[in-house]
C-alpha cells in the first residue's frame, strides 16, 4: 500500500505539471488570440480611414468641379452679353454712317 501511496502521488505531480503546462498554452493562446484581434480590428480601421477620406476627396473633387462649371458657366454668359453690345454698337455705328451717306 506505501508504494501505491508513493506511485498515486507522483502520478498526482504529473497531472498537476501536466494541467499547469496545458493552462500555460492555453493562456499563452488566449493572449496571442486577443492581439491578433487588435491587430485585425486596428488594420480595420486604418482601412475605414482610407475609405473615409476617399470618399471626401472624392466629394471636395465634385465639388470644385461643380463650382469649375458654375464659373465657365458665368464666363460664358458675360462673353456672350459683351458680344451683343459690341454688336449693338457695331449696328449703331453702321446705321449712323449709313445715316450720313444718305444725308450726304
Amino acid at each position: 500500500a506505501p508504494r501505491y501511496k508513493k506511485h498515486m502521488r507522483g502520478c498526482s505531480a504529473e497531472i498537476g505539471a501536466e494541467v499547469r503546462r496545458l493552462r500555460e498554452i492555453s493562456e499563452a493562446e488566449a493572449r496571442a488570440k486577443e492581439e491578433e484581434d487588435a491587430e485585425a480590428a486596428s488594420d480595420l480601421l486604418r482601412e475605414q480611414g482610407r475609405e473615409q477620406a476617399r470618399a471626401q476627396a472624392e466629394a471636395d473633387i465634385a465639388a470644385a468641379q461643380t463650382k469649375l462649371e458654375a464659373a465657365l458657366e458665368s464666363a460664358e454668359n458675360k462673353l456672350r452679353r459683351e458680344k451683343n453690345a459690341m454688336r449693338e454698337k457695331m449696328d449703331e455705328a453702321s446705321r449712323r454712317m449709313n445715316l450720313e451717306e444718305i444725308e450726304a
